[in-house]
């Protein structure tokens, strides 16, 4: 069974500055050591070529075009559990980001820092327009105290749709969205439309007999459709709740429905289950859509049943998984991603573009490479053969996956590696108007081919395919990238967290947000 793993790509591996005005770049081969050179991959890492020995680095640099940041105040939460989600830019560069936090959170806005939220010790989603570094709108779904109940809320996804955006996510407790509130007594799925105008127009509850949540989002703008998915704990989302999706009461653990993005109406659903009723449900982490495709991605362990594509059994203990769906919300492919036999592995992005689906994530590795199962990313009952991966490191390594639509099968075509000594993740992917992919991520230890002055966790990364590895050095111990999206002009947003290190915040600031547009194109 051949393995197809091509070279990787241009890199810019972003850690250990102690502020924006200090971020430092190394000289490349010849000066203070940036580690920057050519790289080839024939063992799917990447392999320095050239490049300087690390250390110094020469002027400081400021990678980014713009920025802006914001967190919150007075309460200190870990917000690496609390990804930042952000949209496709519009025709002016401008982005929707959203994410939930405790307490108020301030914008440091470059006209004056501006908060938002009240000082509370209950969670809150916190939606902002940014265009070119500052925020132009914002909307809070505001959480409260209510009769000894602190609300709790994860943001689950953020889509752009023609009305404004898309929000999802699950919550227990009292959500403000302005007029009117929402109560969840258990664990109830939202889904919400905020307008243009930053007002939350239509909210709709996902609520059945047990705890469900909402995890991914995707808006289909040609036929205004919008997908969702997450997870039910074997009770059916009810139909008075979401007309339209009169499935009854069957019991399901992953969902995945089209609603109307105009009025949030239920239109079909379809429903993937696991027969152990003591098997932990699988995890949602993207939706990604097409007016022919529909795209549900994560993670999952021991067995789930796919409709008529049948039972898909893990083969780590956690493997990542994609689900490609066509009209009526059929499954056609089911695409399998695993590492060795006690690895945890995820599918954390996906893409669509053309005939092309990209996959990010990471998968578990080991000195010793499993001859018998090799790591791979595998198209389930596919005619191709299935892209290994290197199984010969430790820790977790990033991939990026390219698989191609060919006639009536999905073949695995490349697959792309990150690697490190420790360990490394693939978080976010984004395409260029010419289908190339984008992966962001973060490195805890030294990617192969660069050299960074820091120790730990080295920052994160942003890198596309090609030949030649060369780096910015910025962010700090615990910073990750978890979203990148293309502007027109080919230039990429990252959005993401950072520590204290990042940026010099002020006093009392704690792990927070922040969104900015690279200088330089890829």
């Amino acid at each position: 069974m051949a393995s197809r793993i091509p070279t990787i790509a241009s890199v810019w591996l972003l850690a250990g500055a102690c502020s924006l005005e200090g971020l430092a770049t190394g000289g490349g081969g010849e000066g203070g050591g940036g580690g920057t050179g050519t790289s080839t991959n024939s063992t799917g890492g990447i392999d320095s070529s050239g490049g300087g020995s690390g250390g110094g680095g020469g002027a400081p640099v400021d990678p980014f075009d713009w920025m802006l940041a914001f967190g919150n105040v007075s309460v200190n939460e870990n917000t690496n559990s609390l990804p930042i989600k952000m949209t496709e830019p519009d025709g002016s560069g401008a982005v929707w980001v959203a994410f939930s936090a405790k307490g108020s959170v301030v914008v440091h806005d470059p006209d004056g820092d501006v908060t938002l939220g009240e000082d509370t010790t209950a969670s809150s989603v916190f939606i902002l327009e940014v265009t070119e570094g500052r925020m132009t709108r914002s909307a809070v779904l505001q959480g409260s105290v209510v009769d000894g109940v602190t609300t709790s809320v994860t943001l689950g996804g953020l889509a752009r749709t023609d009305q404004g955006v898309a929000v999802v996510g699950h919550w227990v407790g009292t959500l403000s969205l302005g007029a009117t509130e929402a109560v969840a007594e258990g664990r109830a799925g939202f889904v919400a439309l905020v307008d243009q105008r930053g007002v939350v127009g239509s909210f709709r509850k996902v609520d059945g007999q047990g705890a469900q949540t909402v995890d991914g989002v995707a808006s289909v703008h040609s036929n205004g459709n919008l997908y969702v998915a997450g997870t039910l704990n074997r009770s059916l989302v009810p139909a008075d709740q979401l007309p339209g999706c009169t499935t009854g009461a069957a019991s399901g653990d992953v969902f995945v429905m089209r609603l109307l993005a105009s009025t949030l109406t239920c239109e079909d659903v379809a429903i993937f289950t696991t027969p152990d009723p003591q098997q932990k449900l699988p995890d949602i982490s993207r939706v990604a859509a097409t007016e022919q495709r529909i795209v549900v991605a994560g993670s999952y362990e021991g067995t789930l049943h796919v409709g008529g594509l049948g039972d898909m059994t893990a083969v780590a203990a956690i493997d990542g998984f994609a689900i490609v769906l066509g009209t009526g919300l059929v499954p056609r492919w089911f695409v399998n991603v695993n590492g060795n036999p006690s690895s945890t592995d995820a599918v954390r992005d996906a893409v669509l573009v053309g005939a092309t689906l990209s996959l990010g994530g990471y998968y578990g590795t080991t000195t010793a490479a499993n001859e018998l199962n090799p790591a791979r990313v595998e198209v389930v009952g596919a005619a191709g053969e299935p892209c290994l991966l290197p199984s010969d490191s430790k820790g977790k390594d990033g991939f990026a996956a390219t698989l191609t639509f060919v006639d009536t099968d999905l073949l695995c075509t490349r697959a792309d590696t990150f690697r490190t000594l420790n360990q490394d993740e693939v978080h976010a992917l984004a395409a260029f108007e010419t289908g190339e992919i984008v992966a962001g991520g973060f490195a805890d230890g030294l990617l192969e081919g660069l050299t960074v002055p820091t120790e730990g966790d080295n920052g994160v990364f942003v890198a596309l395919p090609g030949e030649n590895v060369h780096g910015l050095q910025f962010g700090s111990l615990g910073s990750y990238v978890d979203a990148l999206s293309v502007k027109k002009d080919g230039g990429v947003i990252v959005a993401g967290t950072f520590q204290n290190a990042f940026l010099s915040l002020p006093d009392g600031a704690h792990q927070d947000f922040f969104v900015g547009a690279l200088r330089d194109p890829l």
